[in-house]
């Protein structure tokens, strides 16, 4: 166990003063000891997480005389556990959420649509001949190349949409709240036009394309697997006319735009 300095801590976490106050009556009706984990407020420096033990002491008419608190020092593990955390839910070259948590967000937007009757979109997306360049240029120009593909497709979102990575060089993108397709093929005209603008990676300049499938709903499906399926398919189609398009499926054909 380590023994804190409370000269050096100045106040608890904001979050927690309630949390605090709720355990410490609970232990006075209950006399059990109990374990919260909570952060205080160094002086000199930051928070500090610590793991603090409770026990109220009663003289024999049951009368409260105070409490035993034993305290040790968890920040390292909290850290620890957060890092994990953000790898459960994130990717860990682009740091975009991944699949997981595309999941988890595609959810409740389809709750949230279905509950105020909107619209949404969902994209998929890759880079034109990204095997290509892995292989003439290197995996490090590759690995980078889909770190700055990230940051700027991010910068043509709107704050609310989720861009993740699925894998390899695929890429899905959450767009809630769209009031008409248009709003959707604008987004993704806006990533093409990004995508083609140069690359400088590691000494070399080079361009790309890219080729984005668009499903709706909920015209080209209700449930995330449709939804996803559908706009794979066509990210396929818009592949064979030829790369560097956007293709919007429908249930009853195919529409495209060209970047």
């Amino acid at each position: 166990m380590v023994a804190l300095n409370l000269h050096h801590l100045t106040g608890h976490y904001p979050g927690d003063v309630e949390r605090v106050k709720q355990s410490f009556k609970h232990m006075v009706s209950t006399r059990e000891t109990m374990i919260l984990e909570l952060q205080l407020k160094r002086f000199t420096n930051g928070w500090l997480w610590v793991e603090a033990s409770g026990k109220p002491v009663f003289d024999e008419r049951g009368n409260l005389l105070h409490f035993v608190i034993v305290s040790r020092d968890i920040t390292e593990r909290k850290m620890y556990e957060k890092r994990l955390e953000h790898l459960a839910f994130h990717d860990s070259l682009t740091g975009l959420p991944n699949r997981r948590m595309f999941r988890d967000r595609f959810r409740q937007a389809l709750e949230e649509a279905d509950r105020h009757g909107r619209k949404m979109a969902v994209m998929y997306m890759d880079i034109d001949k990204f095997k290509s360049i892995n292989d003439t240029l290197g995996h490090e120009v590759g690995d980078e190349l889909l770190r700055q593909f990230a940051h700027r497709v991010q910068a043509c979102l709107r704050p609310y949409d989720t861009l993740a990575r699925q894998g390899g060089d695929e890429f899905t993108i959450l767009l809630p709240e769209i009031t008409a397709q248009e709003d959707a093929v604008s987004i993704a005209k806006r990533i093409l036009a990004a995508i083609q603008e140069p690359w400088e990676i590691s000494g070399q300049v080079f361009h790309t394309t890219s080729s984005v499938g668009v499903a709706f709903y909920p015209m080209d499906g209700s449930t995330r697997h449709e939804l996803l399926r559908h706009a794979d398919e066509a990210l396929y189609d818009a592949k064979k006319d030829g790369r560097n398009t956007i293709k919007a499926y429908a249930m009853r054909g195919h529409q495209s735009s060209n970047g």
